[in-house]
């Protein structure tokens, strides 16, 4: 009950819309069960709106499996809000799942594909704080992904000495919003 509490007007629409979908009927009327009513309804009556039969001791188990799994729902729905939500306001956050996928799974060749992109667009952006976090992901790339040679050490040297520079721009960019925000 909780967390349905947690639910915008909007989004408790979208997640009935959601529950409707699903094969498992009972976790709809579960659902519309709790929402018609604006305190807990009593056992009996929340049994009978979920299965459609009279409420018994013996049966207990049955609802609350079904309060388990409508929870379960309920959570899942809004941490897909919360992604979605993130993604909207970090678009190179799904840069760094998408790469970080990629390499979970060895596909290498669309790993560094999607790293250059990614890349050439922070650079053309300014965004020091995503060449920090793609030249990080570019030396764990090379560290555990790379055969060991020179050419390779030379390149995560030179990633690493990338990332320093970066966090050097980064300290500076920060010192010069404080030092304009301290002057007013």
């Amino acid at each position: 009950i909780e967390l349905l509490a947690v639910l915008s007007q909007q989004e408790t629409e979208e997640f009935s819309e959601n529950l409707k979908k699903q094969k498992r009927i009972s976790l709809f009327d579960l659902y519309n069960c709790l929402q018609n009513n604006n305190q807990l309804p009593q056992k009996d009556q929340l049994y009978f709106s979920t299965f459609k039969e009279k409420y018994s001791p013996e049966k207990d188990y049955l609802l609350r499996n079904e309060f388990r799994l409508l929870n379960k729902e309920i959570e899942k729905f809004i941490i897909l809000k919360e992604v979605c939500d993130v993604f909207s306001a970090e678009p190179n956050k799904l840069n760094e799942f998408l790469l970080n996928r990629y390499l979970r799974t060895s596909k290498f060749k669309l790993y560094e594909k999607t790293w250059n992109a990614a890349l050439r667009h922070a650079i053309r952006e300014f965004d020091f704080e995503n060449l920090y976090k793609l030249n990080l992901l570019w030396v764990n790339y090379l560290r555990n992904h790379r055969e060991i040679s020179t050419g390779n050490l030379n390149e995560l040297i030179n990633s690493l000495n990338n990332c320093s520079a970066y966090l050097h721009a980064i300290r500076g960019m920060q010192l010069a919003q404080l030092s304009f925000h301290e002057s007013y």
